[in-house]
């Protein structure tokens, strides 16, 4: 453990001179946990060299289609992540819309809306939460969309919403709308709130009433509250709307 440390710690003291040395043990190294920090160091470097990215990017490409590597390209994707340059953000969207790499897309749009240029990839975004067939990849396209919390994106959100079967995704959504803010939202997440067939439904567009805050958004809270049948859904809404009070 001593001696794994060490190697962690002179790892993040290279700079991007090391980047081939790096990719050849990572290709060449036999053992999972020291190919883990070969990893780490390269996501690590990525903000320092563009190359870093195609190492990565052809690593995943050699080891993807092995089930056995699953969890390790679990933790390639997040060095991806970490990589934060200008190749990245494309690679990864090449990544997403490759339909062989399906089974990684769910890891990759969530990395991708954690990149700093983010803003850039809300068309993809759009996009992606329209046509995705798996709910769990709708889901983190949602999140992504409330990352980024553009006004655009609310007509988007609101289609998404109502073509929407998966009662979580449906919840993200909400969350996302009303993380953007906006007062004009308030009359569809109100809809939501008093006749959506979910509880957990409702209480999320509760919620997304409570992040909006204007006056008008509160009061209809209020009423939303008063008229909730779940009682234990009412309690939370009738604490979110006395929030601002």
């Amino acid at each position: 453990m001593k001696a794994r440390e060490e190697l962690r710690e002179f790892l993040a003291g290279l700079g991007p001179e090391s980047l081939e040395t790096l990719a050849t043990i990572l290709n060449s190294e036999p053992d999972f946990v020291y190919r883990r920090f070969m990893l780490v160091a390269i996501g690590d470097l990525g903000p320092r060299t563009e190359g870093a990215t195609w190492a990565l990017r052809d690593y995943f490409v050699s080891r993807n289609t092995d089930p056995k590597n699953r969890s390790e390209i679990g933790h390639l994707i997040q060095a991806m992540g970490k990589l934060q340059n200008e190749t990245s953000f494309d690679v990864m969207q090449d990544l997403i819309r490759n339909p062989g790499y399906k089974p990684y897309r769910e890891k990759f749009i969530w990395e991708l809306g954690e990149h700093h240029r983010r803003d850039d990839a809300v068309d993809f975004f759009h996009e992606g939460l329209g046509s995705e067939t798996s709910k769990k990849n709708r889901n983190k396209y949602a999140q992504a969309l409330g990352k980024l919390a553009n006004p655009e994106s609310l007509p988007t959100l609101y289609q998404a919403f109502k073509k929407e079967s998966f009662w979580a995704t449906k919840q993200t959504i909400l969350g996302s709308i009303g993380k953007i803010g906006n007062p004009n939202s308030v009359p569809f997440l109100e809809e939501q709130a008093r006749f959506a067939g979910e509880p957990a439904v409702r209480l999320s567009a509760a919620r997304a009433l409570s992040r909006i805050g204007t006056p008008a958004a509160m009061e209809t809270l209020r009423d939303v509250a008063e008229a909730e049948p779940d009682k234990k859904t009412q309690s939370y809404m009738a604490d979110w709307s006395r929030e601002r009070q």
